[in-house]
């Protein structure tokens, strides 16, 4: 029951979620020499990654950035013959570490290094939470034109 729970939330996940793959997501990152918002996005993308490597295989990564809080990860994770959601959130919002929004003089390079230097806490979100965590996802998106339909109507079962 707790397997199919996830499964149903993993389906929740797809319109959102674009292909991962080992590339950057933000795809004009590499092209800057200092520190922008395209190394930003590339930072957070290496910094999850680091954070929840380990056994088993990573299904899906959704970010969610908000603007005044830390960002944080939701991950479908496959372990055995399970699939785990976690939860990896920065203890300090990498946006402010990296410098005063993006103007410092740092280069790519030493603002990746930030990024994986960083510290994250993970943690597994227990079936029973999986609706509650969704739910504060929509309700902080509640006014973002770009969460997908679904989020809004769909309600994963218990």
């Amino acid at each position: 029951m707790r397997t199919s729970g996830l499964y149903a939330v993993f389906l929740l996940f797809l319109p959102a979620v674009a292909a991962q793959s080992n590339l950057p997501a933000w795809r004009n990152g590499a092209q800057e020499k200092m520190c922008g918002l395209g190394t930003y996005h590339d930072g957070l993308d290496l910094a999850f990654k680091n954070a929840i490597k380990g056994e088993g295989e990573t299904l899906v990564t959704v970010q969610v950035l908000p603007s005044f809080r830390r960002e944080y990860a939701l991950v479908l994770k496959q372990i055995s013959p399970e699939v785990k959601l976690l939860r990896a959130t920065f203890e300090k919002q990498l946006w402010t570490q990296l410098g005063p929004p993006l103007t410092s003089s740092k280069t790519r390079q030493q603002c990746l290094d930030l990024a994986l230097a960083a510290e994250i806490d993970t943690v597994e979100i227990p079936g029973k939470d999986i609706a509650a965590e969704l739910d504060s996802i929509r309700q902080h998106q509640s006014g973002n034109r770009y969460l997908p339909a679904a989020w809004k109507t769909v309600r994963p079962s218990s």
